[in-house]
């Protein structure tokens, strides 16, 4: 199997968007702003607790009341939607109901929460299965096919 120069750029720059695109507004915030940290740690920080930890608390109860839930596509999906729309939206109205309680609420306090909760999500949950995939196209690229199927 080989991998063109394209495609091998194309999974490059996805890993460049992922990443860069999370720490460049991060900067950018901070820099036009011209206010501190606690939008962005108060968005990472509700993102971590709801989705990663009790999310995931929750997953582990129902899959093992149902353990066929993941055999079911439908139930399996229409769950998984729920369970993240609820944790992420309670998260959200949490983190701005407690940024916003002492100041006005503005576009800077919302922006700095969005940059921190969807920043540490980009980082965390997708960024490692995008680099995973660039490494892989890199050994494909480079013809290196046989030794990588070899690991596997």
């Amino acid at each position: 199997m080989t991998v063109s120069f394209l495609q091998l750029l194309c999974y490059g720059l996805t890993v460049l968007i992922v990443v860069g695109t999370p720490i460049g507004l991060l900067i950018w915030y901070k820099l036009k702003s011209g206010l501190g940290f606690k939008p962005i740690l108060t968005g990472a920080t509700c993102f971590l607790v709801a989705a990663v930890v009790l999310e995931r608390l929750l997953h582990m109860l129902v899959f093992s009341l149902f353990p066929t839930l993941p055999y079911n596509p439908v139930a399996y999906v229409a769950y998984g939607a729920l369970a993240a729309g609820v944790f992420e939206e309670v998260a959200r109205y949490v983190g701005l109901k407690m940024l916003c309680k002492n100041e006005q609420p503005n576009l800077q306090t919302g922006l700095g929460y969005g940059i921190g909760h969807g920043g540490v999500e980009a980082l965390l949950l997708i960024a490692p299965y995008c680099v995973n995939n660039f490494i892989i196209v890199l050994q494909l690229f480079w013809g290196n096919a046989d030794g990588l199927l070899a690991d596997v």
